[in-house]
């Protein structure tokens, strides 16, 4: 009785070991599937996020590229309109006053004088001249009053005095006349120069 109690104990001694083995065995089955699943979800979320990457980068070249096409646009609208495209604009002749009429698009007629005075001004440079023993500047720009062209002039002497003398007139040369006066007359009024010293201007 005494050796079938000691080999019933045994026997159950081995049977707990085999169900210990067992159990650690199954536990670390379980740890290995959980850390292949863990490094599974990292390196799905590492593509996840480099596919993202991608996609933005992708986006960024895309606007970028949209952005220089409508650079572009805005450049070339600087030009002035082809003669067949605008039939509505009428020049009346013998005369340095230009009246246009558009009738068909009246929305769009700030952008067409917009477009002319652009496409005009990049003709006209700054040029200087000698004004009491000093070099000025004038220039003078195309301008618009209501369908109506004038000319819009400045003459500022930088060696001289800090303001700028404007005016405007409906020729480039009377534009530049008045506003050479009227640079006359402020040096005058601040003292610069007496009315003596430019009365040549001043006529």
């Amino acid at each position: 009785e005494e050796k079938e109690k000691e080999d019933e104990d045994k026997e159950e001694e081995k049977e707990k070991e085999d169900k210990d083995k067992e159990e650690e065995k199954e536990k670390e089955d379980e740890d290995k599937k959980e850390e292949k699943e863990k490094e599974n979800d990292d390196k799905e979320g590492e593509k996840e996020k480099e596919d993202e990457d991608k996609k933005e980068e992708k986006e960024k070249r895309i606007r970028i590229k949209k952005k220089k096409i409508r650079k572009k646009n805005i450049l070339n609208s600087d030009l002035l309109p082809e003669e067949d495209s605008s039939p509505n604009l009428h020049f009346r002749k013998g005369s340095s006053t230009s009246i246009l009429k558009e009738e068909q698009r009246k929305d769009s007629d700030l952008d067409i004088k917009d477009v002319i005075s652009n496409a005009l001004s990049s003709t006209f440079e700054t040029e200087s001249i000698e004004f009491l023993g000093h070099q000025c500047l004038y220039t003078s720009t195309p301008t618009f009053r209501g369908w109506e062209l004038h000319f819009l002039a400045k003459f500022w002497c930088p060696s001289l005095a800090t303001f700028t003398a404007t005016a405007m007139s409906r020729s480039p040369s009377g534009s530049v006349k008045e506003a050479t006066k009227m640079y006359a007359k402020m040096g005058v009024e601040r003292k610069l120069f007496t009315t003596e010293e430019v009365s040549l201007w001043l006529q």
